[in-house]
């Protein structure tokens, strides 16, 4: 789950796949100016990470591209929300997913990923999201 920080951050995070991260009950209240969700390899949340763009488009960012999606609006808990992870990024290797302000340097909120994450299955079946806590 989610630690909440800031800006009504909550929800629970999952790994679907090697490439896919869920996050289901995502509430937040829409008022950070410059907001993405971040991932890291290690550490905790801080400015190294790697931008997991909402929604997707096919196409991943550098941390200074000014043309970045934000997040935009609210989020009340009622959707679930997709990430796609890129081709340098495996969800094992992650250690910690954030919704992170870039304009203010400041985590709103976080989950961790436990150190020994692995994901049942093969890929090519369908199954149910593993929890990613």
């Amino acid at each position: 789950d989610f630690k909440h920080h800031a800006h009504g951050i909550s929800g629970t995070g999952y790994a679907v796949d090697e490439k896919i991260l869920l996050i289901k009950g995502c509430t937040y209240d829409g008022a950070g100016p410059d907001a993405f969700f971040w991932a890291g390899t290690q550490g905790y949340p801080s400015g190294v990470g790697t931008i997991l763009p909402y929604p997707f488009e096919g196409k991943f960012f550098e941390y200074e591209d000014q043309s970045a999606p934000i997040l935009s609006g609210q989020f009340s808990g009622d959707k679930e929300i997709t990430l796609t992870l890129p081709d340098t990024l495996k969800a094992t290797d992650i250690k910690w997913l954030s919704v992170w302000c870039r304009a203010f340097s400041v985590n709103f909120g976080d989950l961790t990923f436990p150190d020994d994450l692995s994901l049942q299955g093969d890929e090519s079946e369908e199954s149910a999201p593993e929890p990613a806590l």
